[in-house]
């Protein structure tokens, strides 16, 4: 909940479930992704709607703050599903 915290309840434990509903959303849209710039744009669409659509949150950062998330989101997706959990190989230093 420290990524993405929307309405602010990150500091309350009985709230740390808040968001769990939206998770299967986002995982859908990770797994069914042609390619990565595909998955950028459908998580970060997906976040745009949950948070202007479902949440009333109309702050006007929604477009810069989703696609942040997104690109973290397929990062991690990446490196942990399709690389099985180990860095693209450039990046490592062995």
């Amino acid at each position: 909940m420290t990524a993405w915290d929307p309405i602010g309840v990150g500091d309350a434990p009985e709230a740390w479930d808040e968001y769990d509903g939206y998770a299967l959303g986002i995982a859908h849209r990770l797994r069914d992704a042609a390619d990565r710039e595909a998955g950028v744009k459908s998580v970060a669409g997906y976040v745009d709607h949950v948070e202007r659509d479902l949440m009333g949150i109309l702050t006007g950062e929604g477009d810069r703050r989703s696609g942040s998330l997104a690109e973290h989101l397929v990062a991690w997706h990446e490196w942990s599903f399709e690389r099985g959990g180990r860095p693209p190989r450039e990046w490592v230093d062995d």
